[in-house]
């Protein structure tokens, strides 16, 4: 087994300090956690071990510490290829339209994938291509592909649905909501979102002193200043 590999991270806007995380693990697993500066640990692990891939979350201040866990066979996930293909790979026809994604949200997206192993990650670049106005450009979907397999999004009914075409009549069909696709059934899947829900509900953030009200102030402006930069008005001073 390889050693555990041990990574710090700061998420930051415009160069202010927004939140940070840590993340520790091998070929096998990994567990990651928001950084607090407290004595109290939460954090999510997940790890596949003898044929299980198994996700719990824990929390040193509680008596059991793992506070959640969830696990499947191996086997269970090899089974789901078939109807992850069933459900979320889909036909589509010259004539169909979706809402495709700028380019410059992509490469801010693709910026952010590429980054593996740096200390600092800035989310400006992600919000200021979320807040243009060309965010959508509404095109047909086999254009999509023959500009090289752009992604978008279509809706339907109250679901909105990611698009990624891969070939001239296929494409990715998935809904956004996790909860509503097949991914949902992976323990890690629900472990992250758990873990987030209850990192709220328990207050880890507003109770760790980390947002003091001279960051607040300056994290504020931050975002204030990506919506300016935006045309976007609000009613702050």
């Amino acid at each position: 087994m390889n050693k555990r590999t041990t990574i710090k991270s700061d998420i930051v806007v415009r160069g202010v300090p927004f939140v940070g995380m840590w993340s520790t693990g091998n070929e096998t697993g990994i567990s990651f956690g928001i950084r607090t500066g407290q004595l109290r640990n939460i954090h999510v692990t997940s790890y596949t071990r003898d044929g299980i891939m198994n996700c719990h979350i824990t929390d040193t201040a509680k008596d059991p510490q793992k506070i959640w866990e969830q696990e499947i066979p191996i086997s269970d996930i090899e089974n789901l290829h078939d109807e992850f293909v069933k459900h979320h790979v889909k036909r589509y026809y010259w004539f169909q339209r979706y809402l495709q994604f700028s380019d410059r949200f992509v490469d801010a997206l693709m910026t952010w994938g590429k980054t593996k192993g740096v200390r600092e990650y800035d989310i400006g670049p992600i919000f200021e291509a979320l807040l243009s106005n060309d965010i959508l450009t509404r095109k047909r979907i086999r254009k999509g592909f023959q500009e090289g397999m752009r992604a978008g999004v279509v809706r339907r009914g109250s679901d909105i649905y990611f698009v990624a075409p891969f070939e001239k009549k296929k494409m990715l069909f998935m809904n956004t909501d996790v909860k509503k696709n097949i991914f949902w059934r992976l323990p890690p899947t629900q472990g992250y979102d758990i873990y987030f829900d209850y990192i709220e509900k328990e207050g880890i953030i507003e109770d760790s002193g980390i947002f003091s009200s001279e960051k607040k102030e300056l994290v504020k402006a931050a975002f204030l200043g990506l919506m300016a930069d935006a045309g976007i008005e609000t009613d702050e001073e």
